[in-house]
């Protein structure tokens, strides 16, 4: 049989000739392994699974150029296998069956899969005392038990394995692919030197992995759009590598466009990570913007510890340059962003701004989650010394967050601002609050460094009224200085042009101003505060006010 290839004419920016290579059933290539044992593809190549599902990982073995990336493209690549012939219950009401073949060939297994959700995960052979809902390995006799919480009359899979290896390949695009359970979805873990170029992921859908949908230990031009990523365990997207250091970051990402849910869900054991985007330390310029993220972060049953970067929406500490901007961010049960010095490294320069956040802290009402502190934007300063931070947060809005239960309660802030040393260049300009019900909108932790900052042009209204403004160190070892005095936390942030009203928005679901608004040209330099300027939506042509959700 002869292969099956078609020549492709490129015209960005001149004409390439590149070669479409099939794999899959009827293909003289019917995997990825047999493909690349013959074949290294060229850039400007395309090698197309023809909407095939494959039962394997696949090693990525060439190179693209800047412009001419080689492209996987159509196929669904699966890392997990279904779990049948459970035998039980026993006397704890647990079942067992025997540990599948992996796709790496092996006998092990890093992730459970029920009805397309991924299970609890308890520590290796601990059967005979889970809890409901719990699995576990028995790597003795290799096994998988699991406890049911609602019977056992479900579908079932179990999966490892990194289904794409990048491996330090440059100028790789995946596109419209679906991956699916396992340990990583794309990944390379490559030595410093193998940093990875040009890689573009998108429009994929990544999804039930122990592990990450994306980590990529070192690279510069990653590009990361419109993919759909969700019940990620450590979270969505990881760049850079474990051991900090200049040449292991994540330099000039776009991660844009792009829709995360349940991602950090379900228990597993990394106090560290859980992270839905986390850009790591010593990287350069990521852009971060127009994701949508929610439910994330919900742990099953773990207590939340005194972490502040544990478990957040998109982590940027240590990071140079960063932009976090156009995002929605709702429904979390975690924190949302943090920043500022690393231990590692310091980072400076940042924007967070035309950011939506709305009804996160869901520990609120759900204390089977560890986020009961809740911090919606949050510094951190654990470098060892004072540091020019050089941040801006600009026009977000924060609607609805909750975020005000359990042991730290205290600490649950829209925006919360602390460090383990002196920081300053903090400006936080022309941002509207409106109906939290955390424990404050704006709070400055001033106990283990003094914090400097500028702070006007911003909207803080509660119905409620009360005390939701805090400014200084603990009074307590669980409880700062708060006020509703609008008068004195003006005096107090120096702030000349806050505004305590109702910001009349459209609805409790779309924040765009009213005509009649009290934050309309109240921001700094003429314009609207908020994420949403107004717009006359009852004019001809006018588009329609957005929902978060």
């Amino acid at each position: 049989m002869k292969a099956r290839v078609s020549i492709l004419f490129l015209l960005i920016p001149q004409i390439c000739f590149g070669t479409v290579y099939h794999v899959g059933p009827g293909e003289i290539y019917t995997t990825f392994a047999a493909f690349h044992a013959a074949v290294t593809p060229a850039a400007g190549d395309v090698v197309d699974g023809g909407g095939n599902t494959f039962f394997e990982e696949i090693a990525v073995n060439c190179n693209g150029t800047d412009g001419f990336p080689v492209t996987y493209q159509n196929f669904r690549v699966i890392g997990a296998s279904v779990l049948d012939n459970w035998i039980g219950p026993d006397g704890n009401s647990e079942y067992y069956t025997a540990t599948p073949v992996d796709v790496a060939g092996g006998n092990n297994v890093d992730i459970v899969i029920k009805n397309g959700i991924i299970v609890n995960r308890a520590a290796d052979n601990s059967f005979g005392s889970l809890s409901e809902g719990y699995w576990v390995k028995d790597t003795v006799n290799n096994r998988i038990y699991y406890k049911p919480d609602d019977g056992m009359a479900h579908v079932f899979e179990a999966g490892r394995g990194n289904l794409i290896g990048i491996a330090g390949h440059d100028y790789i695009r995946v596109s419209s692919c679906t991956i699916y359970g396992g340990t990583n979805g794309i990944q390379s873990t490559t030595t410093s030197q193998d940093k990875v170029l040009g890689l573009e992921i998108d429009s994929c859908t990544i999804s039930n992995f122990c592990a990450h949908a994306i980590q990529i230990y070192s690279s510069d031009g990653s590009k990361i759009e419109n993919n759909i990523i969700s019940y990620c365990q450590k979270g969505g997207v990881k760049l850079g590598g474990l051991l900090a250091a200049v040449n292991v970051a994540g330099d000039n990402a776009v991660v844009n466009s792009n829709r995360f849910y349940r991602n950090g869900w379900a228990h597993v054991s990394y106090d560290s990570e859980e992270h839905v985007i986390d850009i790591m330390p010593f990287s350069v310029s990521p852009v971060i913007s127009k994701n949508i993220i929610s439910e994330s972060g919900y742990i099953g049953g773990q207590v939340y510890t005194d972490v502040l970067s544990a478990g957040t929406c998109i982590s940027v500490d240590g990071v140079d340059d960063f932009e976090i901007s156009g995002n929605h961010l709702f429904d979390n049960y975690n924190g949302c962003i943090v920043f500022g010095p690393d231990t590692n490294y310091a980072g400076t320069m940042g924007l967070i701004s035309r950011n939506v956040f709305n009804h996160n802290g869901l520990a609120a009402v759900d204390s089977g989650s560890r986020s009961n502190k809740l911090r919606v934007i949050c510094s951190k300063n654990d470098i060892g010394a004072a540091c020019n931070a050089a941040v801006s947060i600009l026009n977000n809005t924060f609607c609805n967050n909750r975020g005000s239960v359990g042991t730290f309660n205290n600490g649950a802030a829209n925006i919360f601002l602390s460090g383990g040393s002196d920081m300053s260049g903090l400006v936080i300009k022309n941002n509207l609050h409106f109906e939290n019900v955390n424990k404050a909108d704006f709070r400055v932790y001033s106990e283990n460094g003094a914090i400097t900052y500028i702070e006007d042009n911003n909207l803080y209204y509660r119905s409620g009224g009360g005390d939701f403004l805090a400014i200084g160190g603990l009074t307590t070892t669980t409880a700062y200085p708060e006020t509703n005095n609008f008068a004195a936390f003006m005096t107090a942030t120096g702030s000349t042009n806050d505004i305590n009203a109702d910001p009349l928005l459209v609805s409790s679901t779309d924040f765009h101003l009213t005509e009649s608004s009290p934050a309309r040209s109240a921001a700094s330099g003429g314009g609207d505060i908020g994420a949403h300027e107004y717009k006359d939506l009852s004019a001809p042509g006018a588009p329609n006010g957005v929902n978060v959700k």
